[in-house]
């Protein structure tokens, strides 16, 4: 940008060098000898001056603003990681340890759970095969008693915790996130927005300065040596004229490029300030994941996809003996399914908080 500032401050330099050779052949004869009849000048020093200053503050802008994104790349942005990681690390984690330490007793009671299940369902089936062979030979022996049912062990009550940790799911990492990322852009928008207003600005009142120029070096070329008998034989025996449009046109030309490029300078400034808050939109991700990494949640989250395949099979198997324990006659049986409906009910507890903290 600092380059572009540079050349436009040579095209100026070229542009005021043309008018004073423009002025010159204004003031030279034969101009003079029909002084009385043709004022013409072309005094626009002054303006020059102006735009020279106005493009030397745009270079200091330019500079200001550079330092200014230096400073939030070096300093705002490693801040803004620190500051969401400390967040993440003492809100976060500190909800994440106290849900996992009810997942951990609810996971103990769930395996305590189908451990007794596993025993019951066996216990049952032993006694059953017993009781089978006792009616055999009673029957053999044409009668007599059978001998006393086998003991089955008892059932537990196992109640899961309920954990008042981790309500918000995740969300409770992209509240924080939020915080510190909105933080982070309201400071550096009201850093660098009024400097990239004052430079836009500045844009403006240079195009608004080489407008006047042009419509100054324009207006040269109404004078007419025509309109008087002197003036007449002066415009035919001499290239005057041309030699006024040829000057126009060299000094039209650097400030015509020069209006030109001030003006892609104007553009880019609205730019900047129209696409500000898609900037912060844009960049928001890759702080999300840098924070992921940092904080090695994506390892947890990776544990949880596990574990919840794990208790996804589970269900899927317990919903099956509950199936098959169905629509039978035996009360054994019906105590068994009822048993496994609560194994069931206890595995979509705990299935449910382990799901708060994983990653939709």
């Amino acid at each position: 940008m600092k380059a572009e500032v540079d050349h436009l401050i040579s095209l100026v330099d070229t542009a005021e060098g043309w008018c004073q050779s423009l002025n010159s052949i204004l003031n030279s004869p034969p101009t003079e000898f029909v002084e009385s009849i043709i004022k013409a000048n072309v005094d626009v020093e002054s303006i020059f001056n102006q735009i020279r200053k106005l493009l030397n503050d745009l270079k200091t802008g330019i500079d200001e603003l550079t330092n200014n994104i230096t400073n939030i790349i070096t300093n705002q942005i490693p801040e803004l990681f620190t500051g969401v990681k400390n967040f993440f690390v003492d809100a976060v984690v500190g909800e994440l340890k106290a849900h996992y330490y009810i997942i951990d007793g609810n996971k103990d009671k769930v395996l305590d759970h189908v451990t007794q299940f596993k025993t019951q369902v066996h216990e049952v089936g032993n006694a059953f095969q017993n009781r089978d062979q006792t009616l055999a030979q009673a029957i053999e022996n044409k009668g007599g008693l059978l001998s006393s049912v086998d003991k089955v062990q008892q059932s537990t009550d196992f109640k899961l915790r309920d954990s008042p940790h981790m309500i918000e799911e995740m969300r409770i990492k992209e509240i924080h996130l939020d915080i510190a990322f909105s933080t982070f852009a309201t400071g550096t928008r009201d850093f660098l927005l009024p400097i990239i207003g004052t430079l836009r600005m500045v844009a403006v009142e240079i195009t608004q300065l080489l407008d006047q120029i042009s419509m100054t070096v324009k207006g040269v070329t109404n004078i007419s040596l025509s309109g008087t008998i002197p003036g007449f034989f002066i415009s035919k025996l001499t290239d005057y004229d041309d030699k006024i449009r040829n000057y126009v046109n060299n000094t039209l030309e650097p400030i015509e490029e020069a209006s030109a490029l001030i003006d892609g300078f104007r553009k880019g400034f609205d730019s900047m300030i129209v696409n500000f808050p898609s900037l912060f939109y844009n960049f928001r991700p890759y702080v999300d994941n840098a924070i992921l990494s940092v904080s090695d949640y994506h390892n947890v989250h990776l544990y949880n996809l596990a574990a919840i395949a794990i208790l996804d099979e589970m269900k899927m198997l317990f919903e099956d003996v509950v199936y098959q324990l169905s629509d039978h006659q035996a009360k054994a049986i019906d105590e068994l399914r009822f048993i496994s409906e609560k194994v069931l009910a206890n595995m979509t507890v705990l299935e449910e908080q382990v799901n708060r903290v994983t990653l939709n």
